[in-house]
């Protein structure tokens, strides 16, 4: 029987990419940031292609008040002292805000981090 392992790498979180080549990450790094390449390779045949959201200004001013986010302890704190109105947030705004509220409780209730039963799974679907 084969497993197989899929990685998910932040090149910018030096503890995800310490055990990597300098000479690979700085490869991969060039193709992240070249606007004109649209898959990432990491090896012949393995790639990811690479996709571009837009997102609106007040999204992204959203966005930037959780660069300094380290934990989930940082991220609830945050979350609770960045409050939008809701009656002058656009819809995407608002999604943002309850897509990280969304996760914040999961990752805080240890919900992804359970092992599931097959017959819990099977009623997921």
């Amino acid at each position: 029987m084969r497993h197989h392992i899929n990685w998910v790498i932040n090149f910018y979180n030096t503890v995800c990419t310490k055990y990597l080549p300098l000479d690979y990450k700085i490869f991969i790094a060039n193709q992240l940031q070249d606007k004109e390449i649209k898959a990432v390779n990491f090896t012949k045949g393995r790639t990811i292609d690479k996709f571009l959201v837009n997102c609106e200004e007040g999204v992204m001013q959203f966005l930037d008040k959780f660069k300094h986010i380290r934990d989930l302890e940082s991220l609830g704190r945050c979350l609770g002292e960045i409050l939008i109105n809701y009656s002058t947030a656009s819809n995407d705004l608002i999604y943002v805000q309850h897509l990280l509220q969304h996760f914040y409780f999961l990752y805080k209730n240890d919900t992804l981090l359970q092992a599931i039963s097959e017959r819990e799974y099977g009623h997921l679907y």
